[in-house]
């Protein structure tokens, strides 16, 4: 699981985009995640993501464990995924 692995990296480059199956959630999530005080931004989705035009939530490195708990506490896990960025590739968290 991704949160397992995140305390033993010490990659402070990487960071995170979560993306989402409707603007709907990607708004509840930064509502979330503001009410929580968990440093993110809204961004646009990366073309190397996906083609669609888009928001998501990019979130760094330091702040992912805390993030990610936060959006699970209040959106369905099968309502988004999360993506990894090393500076040169994504990958899929989950």
């Amino acid at each position: 699981m991704l949160l397992e692995g995140l305390s033993m990296q010490k990659n402070t480059d990487k960071k995170y985009f979560v993306v989402f199956r409707s603007i709907h959630d990607t708004l509840s999530a930064e509502r979330l995640l503001k009410k929580q005080s968990v440093s993110m931004e809204l961004s646009p989705l990366p073309m190397e993501i996906s083609k669609a035009c888009g928001l998501c939530i990019l979130i760094p490195h330091e702040n992912a464990c805390s993030a990610f708990e936060t959006i699970r506490s209040g959106i369905d896990a099968e309502r988004f995924e999360i993506y990894s960025y090393d500076g040169s590739v994504y990958t899929v968290e989950k």
